[in-house]
């Protein structure tokens, strides 16, 4: 429908909809509307997007899953989504390092036991008439994929021998994320989303702000991306510009007078005219 024949704004019809979707149970909607320019967007469900930033994968998940819950509940901001989906099953393989150096058995040496055994290794080469075979050494794929193959390896230790990985190692199942994302080189996790009618950018930044602020933790720092950090880089760079624009207003005057002190007055004066033509 064309733009002039709209009874209602698009915003109203996002709201009508996220009002009439709110009832069904277990269904997540996202709404958004496009901006005319996009701006460094991460490609979330929303128009903003926050990205929390961490050295260490396994903390940024637990603050991540901590903050989410937090950020929905900040007023003015809706449909708030994040990249973070820890349903990924995966085997834990914690090193018992004080038991492991008592038998002479490295990290190094486990880590390369688990690649052998599930990643393969070429051990070899066989060289035919006219074609090379390599030779991998592996679990055979069956093993692979049963849990209870782990208990069966064995790591070397001291002196050549060869000790069972679960006598120095614990392995349990768990879940994590399904893919690490990074920004600016760093593991991380991004959240975006909209903002609520009547609520402006930089009212949703400052409660954004000041709950990264109160909630996470040392070592996993907030930034915001795309339209926001633009929004943010200019409230910081609007005084130096409204400076410089002063600032060539009154060269431009100096010359257009050719004195120093009849711009100071103009521009003093102009401020007073204002108010006077308001009053």
């Amino acid at each position: 429908m064309l733009k002039s024949h709209r009874s209602v704004s698009a915003n109203r019809v996002i709201q009508e909809l996220r009002r009439a979707v709110r009832p069904i149970k277990r269904l997540q909607v996202f709404f958004r509307i496009p901006p005319a320019i996009s701006i460094g967007s991460l490609g979330g469900n929303g128009s903003y997007d926050y990205v929390l930033q961490g050295l260490s994968v396994r903390q940024l998940d637990r603050a991540a899953t901590r903050f989410l819950p937090e950020l929905r509940k900040v007023a003015g901001i809706q449909s708030v989504s994040t990249s973070l989906e820890l349903n990924n099953p995966e085997i834990n393989v914690h090193i018992l390092r004080q038991r492991a150096s008592l038998l002479g058995v490295t990290a190094n040496a486990i880590q390369q036991t688990l690649d052998d055994a599930f990643g393969g290794n070429q051990i070899s080469m066989i060289y035919g008439t006219s074609n090379e075979y390599p030779v991998i050494a592996e679990l055979a794929p069956p093993f692979q994929r049963n849990l209870s193959a782990l208990d069966a390896l064995d790591v070397p230790g001291a002196n050549g021998s060869l000790v069972p990985l679960p006598a120095v190692a614990r392995i349990t199942p768990g879940v994590g994320p399904l893919e690490v994302d990074h920004y600016e080189q760093l593991p991380a996790v991004a959240f975006s989303f909209n903002l609520a009618p009547r609520v402006s950018l930089g009212a949703a930044t400052r409660r954004i702000t000041a709950l990264a602020a109160r909630d996470l933790p040392a070592g996993v720092t907030g930034v915001f991306t795309g339209s926001a950090q633009t929004f943010q880089k200019s409230l910081v760079d609007l005084p130096v510009l409204l400076l410089v624009t002063i600032l060539v207003i009154y060269m431009v005057l100096a010359i257009l007078y050719e004195h120093f002190i009849h711009p100071i007055t103009i521009l003093t004066a102009l401020p007073l005219a204002m108010v006077g033509a308001l009053l």
